[in-house]
């Protein structure tokens, strides 16, 4: 098949879960012998960068700075941030240049690059590929907000709840990443909706060796990200204090690109160290004992989950942290969700080697078994070549 992949962000270098899931995505297509081309937003560095993916990519500039104007524009339209902020005609002219080549599947990754389904008019058939629901991150994430940031949050989360709506409708088909997030749209959309679960690459994880006596723990992923903000401070500030009582000698890393300032804030604290942005974030996960995803906002899948659990870490995580995983709690990995349950779990690990070790080498078993890349591919496809024939 030739896809036309469409994207506001350029997804190499794979330093985020979601850049990891459209590298991963992009690549179980190319390899399954399909002719993709990537657009995206990017500048020169990014461009220069380009060759790292192994199929065609076009760039419609660089990505588009908040301005003044953008956040005006936002309030009298009835597009959300997201969306106001990301669409650019340079964008969609270059998506009309594209189409006038033959291509089977118009893929849009993300409701911030929804914009083309109503500004694209084609006969071919659209999918847009959500991520998450943010309509769900921005209303979770308001409880934990001070008040005016609140406000913002709630307006934000209903102006996003009728977008979604809209779009999954426009769609000729809506691939969420997770079965929670399908029936979501379900319930409110008439759009045509299905669940294409994220892959992994496995052979880019080596396992972890376990440690004798380890004590440290690990939390990574994108620290300018609100619901990862909430959790680094929930994690540091309520959670460490209680496993500090029973290990003294514990650690906590935080490692992931561009952190806020209430991340770095963190690193002031006895016994946690904000690391930031790492070349190599495999090996640096596995130099932990213990990964946790202290997530107590948002939707869709959470990639750090994944991508520990491929590398057979042992984890410790909420239940907003393993939503719609593959695995089950004391089997891939141990959940908790108040402050005492989440410090108890972590206690436990770190009191035993054996079960840490269980834990871990089950967790990479089922990534194994139900989230290869190259199947997450074939799983897509075979939605495409559906989708083709329904609109014939």
């Amino acid at each position: 098949m030739k896809i036309l992949y469409c994207s506001t962000i350029f997804p190499y270098p794979p330093d985020s879960g979601g850049r990891a899931e459209m590298m991963s995505f992009i690549q179980g297509l190319i390899d399954g012998g399909h002719e993709v081309t990537l657009l995206t937003y990017g500048n020169e560095e990014k461009a220069e960068r380009a060759d790292e993916i192994d199929c065609t990519v076009e760039f419609a500039g660089p990505f588009p700075e908040l301005r003044a104007s953008t956040l005006v524009k936002e309030m009298t339209s009835t597009d959300p941030l997201p969306v106001v902020k990301c669409r650019m005609d340079r964008y969609i002219q270059k998506v009309r240049q594209l189409l006038q080549d033959d291509y089977d599947v118009l893929h849009v990754h993300g409701l911030q690059t929804s914009f083309v389904i109503s500004d694209i008019s084609t006969d071919v058939p659209v999918v847009l590929r959500l991520a998450n629901i943010k309509s769900e991150v921005a209303a979770t994430r308001a409880a934990f907000e001070p008040i005016h940031r609140r406000l913002y949050a709630k307006y934000q989360a209903k102006k996003l709840r009728r977008y979604e709506s809209r779009m999954t409708e426009e769609a000729d088909l809506t691939l969420a990443i997770s079965d929670p997030d399908a029936r979501d749209l379900s319930a409110r959309s008439s759009g045509r909706v299905d669940t294409l679960l994220p892959g992994v690459r496995i052979e880019e994880y080596e396992q972890t060796s376990y440690s004798e006596g380890g004590k440290s723990i690990v939390f990574f992923g994108s620290m300018s990200y609100d619901p990862n903000i909430i959790g680094a401070e929930w994690l540091v500030n309520e959670v460490f204090p209680l496993v500090q009582a029973e290990h003294p000698t514990a650690e906590i890393h935080i490692v992931g690109g561009g952190p806020d300032p209430r991340v770095k804030r963190l690193d002031n604290v006895d016994g946690v160290s904000v690391e930031g942005f790492v070349e190599d974030l495999h090996s640096r996960v596995r130099q932990a004992d213990i990964s946790v995803v202290p997530i107590k906002t948002g939707s869709g899948i959470n990639m750090k989950t994944l991508h520990s659990m491929a590398l057979g870490m042992p984890i410790v995580s909420t239940s907003f942290g393993v939503r719609g995983i593959p695995g089950k709690p004391n089997e891939e990995f141990l959940t908790g969700d108040s402050t005492e349950e989440f410090a108890d779990q972590l206690n436990l690990l770190l009191s035993d080697q054996e079960l840490q070790e269980e834990i871990g080498d089950m967790a990479r078993e089922t990534i194994i078994e139900c989230s290869d890349y190259r199947g997450q591919a074939v799983r897509a496809v075979e939605k495409y070549r559906q989708l083709q024939k329904s609109e014939m």
